[in-house]
């Protein structure tokens, strides 16, 4: 169950015009973007991406990143996620959604005030 991951490099600027002599010794810089790995399943594989993940501690902590980037549907989701998977978790779960509702308001009330200010003459 192995998935091979590749990692791509390509050349950002080659250099023009003659190369200078260098002592012996010198470092030399080269720049290089390195792209995201590549990753290939091989026959009848998922990627990891497309696996459930159900880990208690993941979930939760994916929650909170998403809740802190404003991402509140996504958020919710995991907590759901959470909830059915880990039903110890409740109280847990409750006051992260009792947080994704009051940022819900907010959100809402600063688009309010946002959009009144806009649309005011």
């Amino acid at each position: 169950m192995s998935v091979r991951a590749t990692v791509v490099k390509r050349t950002v600027s080659g250099g023009k015009g003659k190369i200078p002599e260098y002592a012996d010794g010198t470092k030399a810089i080269f720049h290089y973007q390195t792209l995201f790995p590549i990753e290939k399943p091989e026959k009848g594989q998922q990627l990891p991406a497309e696996k459930e993940n159900f880990n208690e501690k993941a979930l939760f902590r994916r929650a909170k990143a998403r809740i802190a980037a404003w991402k509140l549907d996504e958020a919710e989701e995991d907590l759901k996620l959470l909830l059915r998977n880990h039903p110890a978790a409740a109280a847990l779960v409750a006051r992260e959604m009792k947080i994704v509702t009051e940022r819900r308001v907010e959100k809402q009330n600063d688009s309010r005030n946002t959009y009144s200010k806009m649309f005011k003459q």
